[in-house]
């Protein structure tokens, strides 16, 4: 059942990621490398402040609609969550408005964050939702395909109609406010949920257990994004270009990841919350097999064309070279550990997830201080390797402390027919 769930979130995220690279390789293609640091400190400010506006109730929602489908209590969480997450993350949009003091190249930077982070809460919310209720199709499909989608359309449209360099923000968060709405549509259309608000005081101690699941995945968003940020502080507009580029091609080997941590959620919650240990260690290593079988082969050929690719892109991104090995090899160390951040919160370790994210977080943002002035992108990269490294590995030993289960590959004899079983 993995396997045909996670083919099917790979097929979709494929397309996702043809849209998505369309999109960043377009955007220096019409409008120069400037645009596309401008386009990454974006992204970078939107997914972190976005992360951070969920207040971790997506995840709880994953959870919440994992174990319990048929309650209609998530129901009534769900639209608190969304009123909620909404108004707190319109409050921060007018904030922006007020400030408008980014020091970024274009005037309208501020006004379509602002357009993007309400939608991107929501969505986020909506696709948790969808997945947990086991609607892998519609939960990929706007996780980012429709988006991508609709903002490559909307970015080709913008330019024959002779549009400046922000229309790559524009034209993402335009694509942002309409998939935000139909996501919500069918959400409740297609699960029959009915308008009906949780109890104040339930939803209240809801959002106190939510919190560190926000800081968490809040300060894992900001692990990557603070780099940007303190490169466009550091260096240049352009030097924030090169990076969106590599680490956007670094991400290639994480869609292997991500599609097979998509039908797994909800079975290692479920495996939690039953007791079930020795299901959920059986499940890990069919995961962490598959994990290991696919990518390392897929890292090691991405290695070795990394000079090719830095060709492809022109002499624009001559010096992105040892920051693409650095994050490639991030991205491999990374899925090689396993489902260490997945494994924790589905089975309630919000605290200690918390804790190794701000250590890892810590690490990161001190050695890029230090390293992104005088090396620029290879001394953020080097950050993000070491940091992703120390947090992983200390996930993963915990995991392994408390329940005795490894979620790295701990025999290359994994039984095939319990991979073909899930």
């Amino acid at each position: 059942m993995i396997i045909k769930e996670s083919l099917y979130a790979l097929g979709l995220r494929v397309v996702s990621a043809a849209l998505n690279y369309a999109y960043f390789f377009l955007i220096p293609l019409l409008f120069g490398i400037e645009a596309l640091g401008e386009f990454g400190l974006f992204m970078a400010w939107n997914m972190g402040l976005a992360a951070f506006l969920s207040f971790g109730l997506h995840i709880k929602l994953l959870k919440e609609t994992s174990v319990d489908i048929h309650n209609s209590n998530w129901q009534r969480f769900y639209c608190s969550s969304l009123i909620f997450c909404l108004v707190a993350s319109i409050v921060v949009s007018l904030f922006i408005l007020w400030f408008q003091k980014s020091g970024i190249h274009s005037q309208h930077f501020s006004l379509w964050l602002a357009l993007a982070l309400p939608n991107q809460v929501v969505i986020m919310l909506n696709t948790e939702v969808l997945r947990g209720l086991g609607n892998i199709k519609l939960s990929e499909f706007f996780r980012s395909t429709s988006t991508f989608f609709g903002a490559f359309i909307i970015l080709l449209l913008a330019h024959l109609m002779g549009f400046s360099n922000a229309t790559a923000s524009f034209a993402f968060s335009t694509s942002l406010l309409i998939t935000g709405m139909i996501s919500t549509w069918l959400v409740f259309s297609t699960t029959k949920v009915k308008w009906a608000l949780a109890d104040k005081t339930d939803f209240l101690d809801q959002i106190k257990a939510s919190l560190p699941i926000m800081l968490a995945t809040s300060v894992q968003s900001w692990n990557s994004r603070v780099l940007f940020i303190l490169l466009g502080f550091t260096t240049n507009i352009s030097a924030v270009g090169v990076f969106t580029m590599m680490f956007k091609l670094s991400a290639v080997p994480d869609f292997v990841v991500s599609s097979i941590k998509v039908p797994v959620a909800s079975k290692i919650a479920r495996g939690f919350k039953s007791g079930s240990l020795q299901t959920v260690a059986e499940l890990l290593q069919s995961t962490a097999g598959l994990i290991t079988v696919i990518l390392v082969p897929v890292c090691l050929v991405f290695l070795l064309m990394v000079p090719i690719i830095t060709k492809f892109l022109g002499k624009d991104f001559d010096d992105g070279s040892t920051a693409l090995y650095l994050l490639i090899m991030a991205q491999l160390i990374s899925a090689l550990f396993g489902l260490t951040g997945l494994t924790l919160n589905m089975a309630g370790h919000h605290n200690e997830f918390l804790k190794f994210s701000l250590l890892g977080f810590a690490l990161n943002f001190f050695i890029a201080v230090m390293a992104t002035p005088r090396f620029g992108i290879s001394g953020a990269s080097s950050a993000f390797i070491l940091s992703t490294i120390t947090w992983n590995f200390m996930a993963s030993a915990f995991v392994y402390k408390r329940y005795g289960i490894a979620t790295f590959l701990t025999s290359f004899r994994f039984d095939k027919r319990k991979i073909l079983k899930w």
